[in-house]
Parts: structure tokens; C-alpha cells; sequence
């Protein structure tokens, strides 16, 4: 039985169903700045593939999506000569595009960006601005209205309703309700928390939960870390952060917590928060295709539930 005080959430993959919005991003704004920013003949195919971007994330440490597009544009921008003008195409790119082999270097150098770096070094990176990845990012994502919104300036590239507006409710409010009448419920999120609060008060689910933890308040963390320390940390997700500062908003550090999420991060977060907190992590298969792999991953990593659907939360015993 998990006897639970507190259920904490993600929103992405578990909340919201976030496969038409976050990951066309990534796929879109990598293309889009190697069309508009370094000046490639464009293709009329996709160079990023939904499977390519799901090899990523399964790399490991790239809770934030910002840092996934910037991994990916490196990436490409690596093919090209360096120091000689630019005739490639992203069609060539398309074509010689490696991504699971790619995905698997960077899983056996621990992930994220710091892994990106080390295997591929500097090369062209006087052609990337992360800033502007992340710009092109949110514009696609957000759209002209929240983008001006949100940064106070139109946007630049992209002009229209935005990614964000496809996102639906993933779990249902029925089972949201049940579980919520029996636990107190919280989301930690890499979504900044202007975002993370458009998502649950547009499903109308914003009620059911006690505490929010967003990127905002990672930062804030890592600014305060570095004070203290003089060193820098990140305090995102499979960092534990998130999810104890969560858990403590709602609750005693004596309480039973538990974390549900998508990921292998999201599992190695809520395991790394045992050694503060009596914490479970819950894995969830729901977003993913290959389900059967993915359960194995799950159990690699040590997750001590998995579940195929976020709605089977309600039937869980003892929560």
C-alpha cells in the first residue's frame, strides 16, 4: 500500500497531452533556425522527427525542452565546414542525420547539454545563440498573443496562434477529482509558471492542486546555491529540488510523498528525494509508443510503480 500524504505532478505527459505542442516546437524552432538565422535552403520535409526527439529525451537530462532545441540546432550546426561559407542544405542535414546514435553517445556520457558540449565540442558555435533558439522556441510555442504577453514585444519570426493552444487534458477531471478528495496534490515543472498556470486553469484543473513549483523557482534556488556556495548547480529535474519543495509546501518532512512523471528523470528525481523525504516515484507509459521498452527503462532506473495511464492513479490501493 502507498499510504500517501501528498501526490506530486508533472504537467507535461501526464496532465496535458503536450505531443502537438511542446515536441512540434523543438522539431519546428530547430528548423526554423537553421533556415532563418544561418541561411540553409530550406526542405519541404521535417528534418527533426517525432522518434528523434523522444531518443532525446530518453538520453536523459533534458527536462527543460529550451535546452533540447539548442542541443539539436548544435547539433546540425556541427555538419557543417567550419570557418568556410555555408553551401549545405537542410535537406543534406535531413539525410545525414544520425539522431539514436547521437542520442545513445550522449546516454553514455550522463545527457543534457554538459554532454552535448564534451562530444561535440565548439565547433561552429559562433552560429548558435542559445537566446535566440529559445526565442524562436517560444514564439512558435506560445504565439503572437501570449508571446507579447508574456515578453512584452511582438514576436519576430512567428505570427499566428501558437503550439500551446493544441494541448489537452491527458487525465481525466473525474479521476483528478477522486484522487484529489483522498490526497493533497502538487506540480513540479520545468515550465515557467506563467505557462504551467495557463495550462491547468485552461483544462480547469487549477483547483485540485495546493502548490506549484515552476522553472522560477529552480533558478531562484540555483542563484541561492550559488551565493551560499560560490558554485553553480542545477536544481531542475533529475535534481530532487523541485519535488521536496513541493511536497513541503503542502506538508510536514515527515509526510509520505510520491512523484508521477514521464521520464527517466522524473523517476531519478523522486528517488533522489529519498534521502530527504519518505518519497515514491511513479513512472508513467502514457506518452510513449513503445511502451514495452520504455517499462524496461522504468525498472532500470528503479521506479517503484509504473503505470500505463495517469488515471489509473485512482485505483492505485492506499491512495
Amino acid at each position: 500500500m502507498l499510504k500517501l500524504d501528498v501526490l506530486i505532478f508533472d504537467i507535461d505527459g501526464m496532465l496535458i497531452d503536450v505531443s502537438e505542442s511542446y515536441r512540434s516546437a523543438i522539431r519546428q524552432a530547430a528548423q526554423i533556425y537553421l533556415q532563418d538565422v544561418i541561411g540553409l535552403t530550406p526542405c519541404d520535409g521535417e528534418l527533426v522527427s517525432r522518434a528523434d526527439v523522444a531518443a532525446l529525451k530518453l538520453a536523459g537530462g533534458f527536462n527543460n525542452d529550451w535546452d533540447l532545441t539548442t542541443a539539436l540546432v548544435k547539433y546540425f550546426l556541427s555538419m557543417l565546414a567550419a570557418g568556410k561559407p555555408i553551401t549545405s542544405s537542410v535537406e543534406t542535414l535531413r539525410q545525414r542525420k544520425d539522431i539514436p546514435v547521437f542520442a545513445q553517445a550522449l546516454r553514455a556520457q550522463g545527457g543534457g547539454l554538459a554532454a552535448v558540449r564534451q562530444i561535440l565540442g565548439d565547433r561552429n558555435d559562433d552560429l548558435l545563440s542559445a537566446d535566440l533558439v529559445k526565442r524562436i522556441f517560444e514564439e512558435i510555442y506560445l504565439g503572437e498573443e501570449l508571446f507579447r504577453a508574456e515578453h512584452g514585444e511582438p514576436p519576430r519570426s512567428h505570427h499566428g496562434d501558437g503550439l500551446i493552444r493544441r494541448e489537452r487534458l491527458m487525465m481525466s477531471k473525474g479521476a483528478l477529482e477522486q484522487i484529489a478528495a483522498r490526497v493533497a496534490l502538487g506540480v513540479a515543472t520545468g515550465r515557467p509558471r506563467r505557462q504551467a498556470t495557463y495550462a491547468l486553469e485552461t483544462a480547469g484543473i487549477a483547483p485540485y492542486f495546493r502548490a506549484l513549483v515552476a522553472h522560477e523557482d529552480a533558478v531562484a534556488a540555483e542563484q541561492k546555491h550559488f551565493e551560499s556556495t560560490g558554485q553553480r548547480a542545477s536544481m531542475g529535474k533529475p535534481h530532487p529540488f523541485m519535488l521536496i519543495e513541493a511536497a513541503r509546501r503542502i506538508t510536514t518532512q515527515h509526510a509520505r510523498a510520491a512523484y508521477i512523471g514521464d521520464t527517466l528523470d522524473d523517476v531519478r528525481a523522486a528517488n533522489a528525494a529519498k534521502s530527504e523525504m519518505d518519497f515514491v516515484s511513479i513512472a508513467c507509459l502514457a506518452p510513449w509508443e513503445d511502451k514495452p521498452a520504455m517499462r524496461r527503462e522504468f525498472e532500470r532506473v528503479g521506479a517503484d510503480v509504473i503505470v500505463e495511464h495517469p488515471d489509473e492513479l485512482k485505483d492505485l490501493e492506499g491512495l
